[in-house]
């Protein structure tokens, strides 16, 4: 089952990424190698069968290889197949796929969800009609401002279409790939609703309102951020989710427990289950646990970790119910298969990718480190098993982990045991309290207490190892090559480890058979045998004699008696030990170095896409890393969820020099979230002093908190850093400006580079631009003045520096139509190449074979 679940996967994933036929043969000969290496291993432990067997044996050998090529051959076909149905589906629709269109759309709604204070209606079975044009779509997401709509109902509307935005810097959050990875190409505004009909799901509408009220209790049992917890817990809802606690969880690695987990499940299940089996059948018990548990999982939202555990739940019942033992790696099997049939794309969703990984890790890799270790007679066995389980699921989502965040939890093995051993207490209070608000809020209030010092404990425990030294290993962003090899050698280090101790165990074993001389002679204890080579025997009274060297006893009665080398035995037993040792140390480095090791960044420049603002990064040499400007006027929080993940892909894990080309909000206004959320800034370079300026005063304030080092940055002001010279063309304090215009006389920066200068402007306008003309020269790229507005960048400013590339930092849905028509035929006659990031997202200045490469971030994608 697990063979056809991997070649199920290997068909969807060669439709996908459309491989040439011999990349898919290379990767099919590698899967059956595998295969029979494990085969091997697994007959190796079974007793040779006689010589009367053996042509049978090999016939049942032959038939049952020839079943196996046939099961992986339909697999792969049928991923492929699969995968090929869904992938048209989309196709057809994708030329209809444009922001803003008017739509006419039928579908049934399967989920209703609360996010943003908004009712989104989940609905399948979707026919869509735009543009004349009518056709099935995959399933959609739906918003009304107003009104609600029962499960199970078939509504048909009229509405907006929404194309969920592609990540547009490196390292941004991808709502394009989210979306698609759930099957869902597009999202509906709705605006009016001219059909409702068909039977409503009561069972699935009932589950809903419960969810509903249990949500209403939590928040009147407890504090908010303690009910958005608990909500988020045991709910599926993250609408009250605070944004302080889930980062704090998030960067201590214990985030899991806000996601309806397979351990959240299993502890439930297996609760149920057992409470029943006390008084009911292994039948009665199954039946009753099976749909309490499923009605959760509807109730919840059934996720994709929630489904996964419950189909493996289902599987484990009717093992105990059928008197068959369960194996979890075939019921992760056909969880995954049973998903993936439904959505093929799954298999690039992040929560299906952890939950698949943390399975394996549990079950496989624990397994393999229990009998690497042998602590199956160990005096502390519960406490190692709890540790290896930790460890097993750490290492096996480790790499996810550094791929989707960019960074590491260094205490999380730790913390998560504690964790997890508190995680059954949190359910079993949680659901009473829950239950108990129906009753009374008092009482519930009474259960609440010790749950409110356990939230609160784990919330300490977090904050607690984040303030460790070396809390969060940063690595930036993680190609899927080393992906590929860590887990290679993953593989490869725990079936080396295991022949290794098999090996030991089997010369213990050895020893403990010929370490004793046999014999029918017992001779007294008072008598010492010579060996022929050297050393004595020691005899005991009416007992076997045991060898501490090896040789040969000569007995009169017996003659010469082969005496097994114990010393040989110890050399041998202490290489194994070393060898085992050095395995694990080598795996250990090899894997660290795949994950943790930083790779050569070849990034120069870029003009990151913040929306209407600007954001540049700058490396002018390693180690060291600029900004300039950094905020927007459009984007919310852009500094949390457009600059700082841009910092930590490229593992920048502090900025040496922050220029600032003036206070206006579109300029500051990331700079100063980051400032605020301690993200280290050394140096901040700020052109003049504005006290009356609130954005001015913010940054001074804390600047002067955080010890980040104030500068006031002028005309004639230089900095040598790396391989750049950066200079200050303006302010000039000797220039009378309008104090009331922020734009004028603002920071413009000309930045020499051995391969090419460049200018970045900032909101500068003409006259600016006049002041400085005797200190420009040509440039390879300027970055536009004041977001391409008409009254920047003039014809004559451009003949002088004559840029080879001109880059333009805006909204596409910017209100004061930039950039203007007139500047970007200006800067077409000056025979600049126009880049824009409304239109390609970031634009990097690259190195690449000692030559300056400019690379769109959306076509590099």
């Amino acid at each position: 089952m697990c063979l056809v679940a991997i070649f199920f996967l290997v068909g969807i994933l060669w439709r996908i990424a459309v491989l040439p036929a011999w990349q898919l043969l290379i990767f099919v000969i590698i899967l059956m190698g595998m295969e029979v290496v494990l085969r091997q291993k697994r007959l190796h432990r079974k007793e040779t069968v006689s010589a009367d067997t053996c042509m049978n044996h090999k016939e049942k050998k032959i038939l049952y290889n020839v079943l196996i090529f046939a099961l992986v051959t339909v697999a792969l076909a049928m991923g492929y197949i699969r995968c090929n149905n869904e992938s048209c589906i989309r196709m057809r629709c994708e030329p209809y796929m444009k922001e803003g269109a008017d739509i006419q759309l039928q579908g049934e709604i399967y989920k209703k969800e609360c996010k943003n204070q908004q009712l989104l209606f989940y609905l399948d079975q979707v026919i869509l009609r735009v543009d004349g044009k009518q056709f099935s779509t995959h399933s959609t997401i739906v918003t009304f401002e107003d009104g609600d709509y029962p499960i199970g109902k078939t509504i048909t509307i009229n509405g907006s279409m929404k194309v969920p935005a592609s990540a547009t810097n490196d390292g941004n959050y991808d709502a394009r790939a989210y979306y698609h990875s759930l099957n869902i190409d597009y999202l509906v505004q709705g605006e009016s609703v001219f059909g409702v009909y068909g039977k409503t799901d009561w069972i699935a509408e009932k589950l809903w309102h419960l969810k509903e009220k249990l949500k209403e209790n939590y928040k009147m049992i407890f504090p908010d951020r303690d009910a958005g917890i608990l909500v988020t817990m045991l709910l599926g809802d993250k609408e009250l989710l605070d944004q302080e606690a889930k980062q704090i969880y998030q960067q201590a690695g214990v985030s899991h427990i806000l996601t309806i987990s397979g351990l959240h499940l299993s502890l439930l299940g297996m609760a149920i289950y057992r409470l029943l089996r006390r008084r009911a059948s292994f039948t009665i018990a199954g039946v009753v646990s099976s749909v309490v548990l499923g009605m959760y999982v509807c109730m919840v939202g059934a996720g994709i970790s929630a489904k996964r555990a419950f189909i493996m739940f289902l599987l484990m019942v009717l093992g105990k119910m059928l008197g068959r033992t369960y194996d979890s790696l075939t019921g992760l099997s056909v969880a995954v298969l049973f998903l993936l049939w439904e959505n093929p794309f799954l298999v690039f969703h992040a929560g299906f990718q952890f939950s698949v990984a943390a399975v394996l890790g549990a079950t496989w890799v624990r397994a393999d480190m229990e009998r690497i270790l042998s602590i199956g007679k160990c005096r502390w066995k519960k406490v190692w098993e709890a540790l290896l389980a930790s460890v097993a699921i750490q290492l096996m989502t480790l790499p996810l982990v550094a791929f989707y965040y960019y960074e590491i939890p260094m205490y999380a093995v730790l913390l998560n045991i504690l964790v997890a051993n508190m995680l059954s207490v949190i359910l079993i209070f949680g659901i009473t309290c829950g239950i108990l608000g129906f009753v009374s809020v008092k009482l519930a209030g009474f259960a609440a207490a010790p749950l409110g010092l356990i939230l609160h404990g784990i919330t300490g425990m977090s904050s607690a190892c984040l303030k460790l030294p070396g809390a969060v290993y940063l690595v930036g962003g993680l190609k899927i090559w080393r992906m590929i090899g860590y887990y290679m050698t993953l593989y490869l280090a725990l079936l080396l480890l295991l022949r290794f101790r098999r090996t030991y165990e089997e010369l213990k074993e050895s020893a403990k058979k010929n370490t004793w001389i046999s014999g029918k002679r017992m001779v007294r204890r008072e008598d010492k045998d010579r060996l022929w080579n050297r050393g004595t025997v020691n005899v005991q009274r009416e007992e076997k004699v045991r060898v501490w060297n090896r040789g040969t006893v000569n007995d009169p009665g017996e003659g010469k008696v082969r005496v097994w080398d114990v010393e040989r035995f110890r050399w041998e037993k202490r290489r194994l030990q070393k060898r085992l040792f050095a395995a694990g140390i080598l795996a250990v480095s090899i894997m660290q170095l795949l994950i943790m090791a930083p790779e050569k960044n070849q990034l120069l420049c870029a003009v990151l896409d913040v929306g209407q603002g600007d954001g540049i990064y700058l490396q002018p040499g390693e180690n060291v890393h600029v900004f300039i400007d950094g905020g927007s006027s459009d984007v919310s929080k852009v500094g949390r969820y457009r600059m700082l993940p841009f910092l930590k892909y490229h593992r920048v894990t502090s900025i040496d020099y922050w220029f600032v080309s003036h206070y206006d909000s579109d300029h500051v206004s990331g700079l100063i979230q980051l400032l605020e959320e301690d993200y280290r800034v050394e140096n901040l370079c700020l052109p003049y002093e504005e006290p009356d300026n609130e954005n001015y005063q913010q940054l001074m304030k804390i600047a002067e908190k955080s010890g980040t080092k104030v500068v006031f940055f002028s005309a004639g002001s230089r900095l040598e850093i790396g391989s750049c010279n950066i200079r200050a063309l303006l302010p000039d304090p000797n220039r009378s400006v309008d104090a009331g215009d922020a734009n004028e006389n603002c920071m413009v920066l000309y930045v020499t580079h051995p391969d090419g200068n460049m200018v970045f402007t900032g909101d500068a306008g003409a006259e600016d631009e006049r002041w400085i003309l005797s200190e420009l020269a040509s440039v390879k790229l300027l970055k536009v003045g004041h977001h391409g507005s008409k009254y920047s960048s003039s014809e004559e400013f451009l003949q002088v520096l004559s840029p080879e590339y001109a880059v333009i930092s805006c909204s596409s849905t910017n209100r004061y139509g930039h950039p203007h028509q007139e500047t970007l035929n200006r800067l077409e006659d000056a025979g600049a190449k126009v880049l824009r990031t409304d239109e390609v997202g970031a634009i990097e200045v690259l190195f690449q074979d000692d030559a300056v490469v400019i690379a769109e971030y959306g076509k590099k994608n």
